[in-house]
Parts: C-alpha cells; sequence; structure tokens
C-alpha cells in the first residue's frame, strides 16, 4: 500500500504566485479587495 501523498499547501501557493504573471496577480488582488469592500 503506497503513502498517501502529502501536499504543502504554503509550499504550492508559494510557487504559484512566483510563476503567476503580474497582470494576474494584479487581477486577483483586485477581485479580494472589490469583494472585502
Amino acid at each position: 500500500m503506497a503513502a498517501p501523498h502529502i501536499i504543502d499547501p504554503a509550499g504550492l501557493l508559494g510557487q504559484a504566485l512566483t510563476d503567476a504573471s503580474p497582470d494576474l496577480m494584479r487581477h486577483l488582488l483586485t477581485s479580494v479587495i472589490n469583494s472585502l469592500l
């Protein structure tokens, strides 16, 4: 029986953020801010 894969959410998110384009990050940040307001 194989061991379950352990996913590091912080590491995964950090990698996604470093790979993302600045325009995508700007759009996501704008969406989050608008939803909070």
